[in-house]
């Protein structure tokens, strides 16, 4: 079953109208507890729950779900991945520039056995 859509059916799960937010967390704390998830999927899982300052409705609510069934599922990179990636693709993109043929070759192998850690780690 599609995490998202079984999120978007069991919303009332999440939110009703005397629902503090630090029950709403809780919630979703124990929603991502429900399944196996890897490790650092489960971090960032918390990490963006912790987030959270007021408890979302509508659009602001879906796209919470959203973020947190694609965390779960394992499709998509955690916040320190993305951070590092677009790191290490500006460095390749200065190495580019300065015309430095070895300091380009090392930035592109560090951006390829990183984006390859995390493939890895994922299989």
């Amino acid at each position: 079953m599609d995490v998202f859509k079984y999120l978007r059916r069991n919303k009332e799960f999440f939110v009703d109208d005397n629902l503090s937010l630090d029950e709403f967390k809780n919630r979703l704390i124990e929603w991502s507890d429900q399944s196996e998830i890897k490790p650092k999927f489960r971090r960032a899982i918390i990490q963006r729950i912790a987030r959270i300052k007021n408890i979302p409705f509508g659009e602001d609510l879906e796209c919470l779900l959203k973020d947190l069934a694609e965390l779960k599922s394992g499709v998509v990179v955690t916040d320190q991945e993305a951070i590092m990636i677009i790191k290490l693709c500006k460095k390749v993109e200065v190495a580019e520039k300065s015309s430095n043929k070895l300091a380009y070759d090392n930035a592109v192998k560090k951006l390829e056995n990183f984006t390859k850690t995390i493939i890895e780690e994922d299989i």
